[in-house]
């Protein structure tokens, strides 16, 4: 069984994302800290986010491109108000050039008509396995559009945790 294999089998299907490892241990240091999760996004004990696959309507199964969209709305106050990151409805868009991590844009929020590219991501090639498609980890950078929603604290082309993909087409 090869590591893909092996992956394929432990990967729920959705999105898996660890976000950023060290914001989330600067988050469980603040007293007010909390996070709450809603329409099926999941954070797991080991912090990281689920987010289900909503729809594979935009995406070209046959050459793996286009745009794969996840369900979900996730949410991280602290400082008393300060500080507030929402992450809803994350969708992968894969080009032959590249891909990106985009949310529904907190600034139009509860609108979802418009996206806020958050992440470059670095695509691999696919495997098929047991019905499913899986992207090995995606390595992630902030983009500038991003920025403002970390309170500026990390500047574009920050590394972000992978993002893990793995959908049934």
């Amino acid at each position: 069984m090869t590591d893909a294999t092996a992956a394929s089998q432990e990967l729920p299907t959705g999105l898996l994302w660890g976000l950023k490892a060290s914001f989330l241990q600067y988050l469980s240091r603040l007293p007010d800290a909390k996070h709450s999760v809603d329409r099926g996004a999941v954070l797991g004990s080991e912090g990281r986010l689920l987010f289900p696959t909503d729809s594979l309507a935009d995406y070209d199964a046959e050459i793996g491109t286009g745009t794969l969209r996840f369900a979900g709305d996730v949410r991280f106050p602290g400082h008393f108000g300060a500080l507030f990151l929402m992450l809803v409805d994350p969708w992968v868009t894969i080009t032959e050039g590249g891909a990106t991590l985009s949310i529904a844009d907190p600034a139009t929020y509860p609108a979802l008509d418009r996206r806020l590219t958050l992440l470059d991501l670095e695509p691999r090639p696919w495997v098929e396995h047991l019905g499913a498609r899986l992207y090995p980890p995606m390595t992630a950078t902030l983009r500038a559009e991003g920025v403002p929603l970390f309170n500026d604290v990390y500047q574009a082309g920050e590394p972000f945790d992978p993002v893990n993909l793995r959908v049934v087409v």
